[in-house]
């Protein structure tokens, strides 16, 4: 398990508008990969259930698509690595959670 904080390191800053218009400008590869990233307080009001059925409904449909040999690059759904952070109550009954659901890449 990684602690992850909800702030920047120091060695971070913000882009020149040049830099943000280069980060914006999509490069297609194969290995692509999306990050997505939430932070939560990991009360009892915060459910991830739904997300983690999505993200298990994209993967299975990722795979199908992704595996035929009929798609283009183009066509291929990205990867995504899922970074959850916070702490709370219930911050480890939820690592728990997270790990019950099983993707095939983890």
């Amino acid at each position: 398990m990684a602690v992850l904080y909800n702030h920047p390191l120091s060695h971070f800053n913000k882009c020149l508008p040049s830099e943000v218009h280069e980060i914006n400008t999509p490069t297609l590869h194969e290995d692509r990969v999306a990050l997505l990233v939430s932070s939560t307080s990991w009360t009892p009001d915060k459910d991830f259930n739904t997300l983690l059925e999505a993200l298990k409904l994209y993967e299975e449909h990722a795979q199908a698509l992704n595996d035929s040999s009929q798609s283009s690059l183009m066509e291929k759904l990205l990867k995504i690595w899922m970074v959850i952070t916070g702490k709370g109550p219930l911050h480890f009954r939820g690592n728990d959670k997270t790990t019950e659901v099983e993707f095939e890449s983890k």
